[in-house]
């Protein structure tokens, strides 16, 4: 609190004697005194903007013109300040006319300076407090009101209790129009009925809502979505006393969800037409190479021609899994690569005669990995059904993957003829086990040829 010197006291008193004695005592006390004798010199000293008063000390009785109870509630309309009353009367009448105008006090006249003084101090504190309070309370009326965010309480049947002005805003409403006469429910738009009447339920004790999807209906009857959130005030018996909420415009969200959908939609026509002209494409170079092996008299040149159909078509293949794999860029490999050797079987017309066991473990290889893998799976199978089972009665081939710790190992095997004596891939002139052995290194693993019962036997092993 400011020291007493700094205080500036309006005394209004109209017995000149008392004045002086009062106003004598109080500037003994430390405070800036300045006298008016009636109720219309101290309007007018208001008005002239000659003090800027921190309180008043009014007297009631102030003989010709207006009485201080008039005076007090004329300066009051204009400004807020703190007003004692010093008076001589005690009947109930003029007691219930002071406290209309909310004063900060009153004394009885000749009760003392003391008592005058003590009045004083506890009427600048108690106006202190008040204006700090006020202060909180305009401050918290702001937030409340001018929030981000929409608030308001309904009463245990929905009726709006109490709305912010964000609230309004959006629903183009008064608070005139809204509070006490509608139900919250009236404003969600048709077809959302059901969501809102379920955090509502009848004849059971509603639950807390956190983020409901909803949609109101403004004034003008356009729509807008809304995030609500409420909780339950309970009286003592457990009976709902109110609700209330918190709701988030979630205009701008739902507008860039319906942007990305359009925009999935989009991509995934674009997709589905740059899948089909590859597949085209492939399809086309197949078909080229089929054409010219047919045409073709030379054995070795067919072989090869035969060769590089397998391989497109296995690229094909592998292309085909990746689009229709639900990961992206993903695909499983026990689905994977029992198809990929069927195919290659078929379109080098063993797909009846060959005999195919596999035993694949659960895991998924990335675009990159299965295209090394692609084509080292092709180069095995090429080489077993070019060289290895001229004779052999019931040809085989097996593939196993298997996980060990962080790596992958895939044996592959035929029964066949098998291998040369010593051979090994890496020492191989061959260029299909170069080929292999450069992806294996690609795969950042190894790749060699291992005996075999009967046969011929590779192992693949890389990390995943």
């Amino acid at each position: 609190m400011q020291e007493r010197g700094s205080f500036h006291i309006l005394l209004v008193e109209d017995q000149l004697v008392l004045a002086s004695v009062e106003e004598t005592q109080l500037k003994g006390f430390g405070y800036r005194v300045m006298h008016a004798t009636s109720g219309e010199e101290a309007l007018s000293l208001l008005a002239e903007g000659s003090g800027i008063f921190d309180l008043i000390v009014m007297d009631v009785e102030l003989g010709r013109g207006k009485d201080g109870i008039e005076t007090a509630k004329e300066i009051l309309s204009r400004r807020k300040i703190p007003i004692i009353f010093s008076t001589s009367h005690t009947d109930l009448e003029t007691i219930e006319r002071m406290e209309k105008t909310s004063p900060y006090g009153y004394v009885i006249k000749n009760a003392g300076i003391f008592v005058l003084e003590a009045s004083i101090k506890m009427a600048l504190r108690l106006f202190e407090a008040n204006a700090k309070l006020q202060g909180q309370s305009e401050a918290i009326k702001d937030f409340y009101n001018n929030a981000p965010c929409g608030y308001h309480s309904l009463d245990r049947n929905g009726k709006f209790l109490i709305v912010n002005d964000t609230e309004l805003h959006w629903l183009g409403y008064t608070r005139e129009e809204l509070v006490g006469k509608v139900n919250f429910g009236e404003l969600v738009a048709t077809g959302w009925g059901e969501v809102f009447r379920r955090t509502f339920p009848e004849g059971k004790k509603p639950e807390s809502v956190s983020n409901l999807d909803l949609r109101l209906t403004r004034k003008d009857g356009s729509t807008f979505p809304v995030l609500v959130s409420r909780n339950w005030i309970f009286d003592e018996g457990g009976e709902i006393v109110m609700s209330r909420s918190t709701l988030v415009d979630n205009t701008l969200q739902k507008e860039a969800e319906a942007r990305v959908a359009s925009l999935l939609k989009e991509k995934n026509l674009i997709l589905r037409e740059v899948h089909h002209r590859v597949k085209n494409n492939m399809n086309s170079v197949v078909s080229l190479l089929a054409l010219k092996s047919d045409t073709c008299e030379e054995p070795l040149t067919k072989k090869v021609l035969t060769e590089a159909i397998s391989q497109v078509e296995s690229m094909g293949y592998l292309y085909e899994r990746l689009y229709q794999s639900e990961v992206k860029g993903d695909v499983e490999l026990a689905a994977y690569l029992p198809g990929l050797i069927g195919e290659m079987l078929r379109i080098f017309g063993r797909g009846d005669s060959i005999r195919v066991v596999s035993d694949i473990a659960a895991t998924r290889l990335d675009a990159g990995r299965l295209s090394a893998l692609n084509i080292i799976i092709n180069e095995l199978i090429t080489n077993s059904v070019k060289y290895a089972f001229d004779g052999v009665s019931d040809p085989l081939i097996s593939v196993t993957a298997k996980l060990v710790g962080t790596s992958l190992s895939i044996v592959y095997e035929d029964n066949g003829k098998g291998l040369p004596e010593n051979f090994s891939v890496g020492g191989s002139d061959g260029f299909g086990m170069t080929l292999m052995e450069g992806l294996a290194s690609q795969l950042g693993g190894s790749i060699g040829a291992k005996k075999a019962p009967r046969g011929a036997r590779f192992v693949l092993e890389f990390p995943i």
